[in-house]
């Protein structure tokens, strides 16, 4: 908050029931407490030139982890139902927006902006993309930009990979096929 930012996320990236199976721990209070430091965080923080509008918290959502049928095992309703749990768990713990980062398939990208769509809140999403700019499962900037404005998420963008120097490229390529 200090250095600018305005959104703050928990470390809740890939706290879904399957990334959370082995833990001991729910995805809802995992969600709960990583929204409460986030909050926490926040009214500690005293920029003047901030509005507590200005300051939100974010329920960062991830990829499964898996691949989604046909190339992996993991089925489209099976990965909708997934953030849809995380989603309202998001909900549940009054967060202000939903953050989808760091997908780097399409079709799981689909799932997760639909169970996040669900909420009523603001949608950002990230994609990460290969050194050629497409995702890893081929899908160019192009591609990207008509399935997320289509889905109309209020933000988009790129993430992780590679720099974000070397990102820059990629980003101007989005950026010309979107609104």
């Amino acid at each position: 908050l200090r250095a600018g930012s305005n959104i703050l996320k928990g470390n809740n990236l890939v706290t879904n029931a399957d990334g959370m199976k082995d833990t001991g721990k729910t995805g809802r209070g995992v969600v709960q407490e990583d929204v409460n430091i986030a909050r926490e965080a926040s009214s500690r923080d005293r920029a003047e030139t901030r509005t507590e509008a200005q300051k939100c918290v974010a329920l960062d959502i991830g990829p499964t982890g898996k691949l989604l049928a046909p190339l992996g095992d993991l089925d489209f309703d099976a990965a909708y139902g997934l953030f849809t749990e995380v989603v309202q768990a998001g909900v549940k713990a009054q967060v202000d927006c939903v953050l989808i980062e760091t997908v780097s398939d399409a079709y799981e990208l689909k799932a997760a902006v639909l169970a996040a769509k669900t909420a009523g809140l603001p949608v950002l999403a990230t994609v990460t993309v290969d050194e050629r700019g497409n995702l890893l499962t081929g899908a160019n900037m192009e591609t990207v930009a008509a399935l997320l404005e289509g889905l109309r998420v209020d933000a988009l963008g790129l993430n992780c990979g590679f720099g974000a120097e070397a990102l820059l490229p990629y980003l101007r390529a989005l950026r010309a096929h979107c609104s």
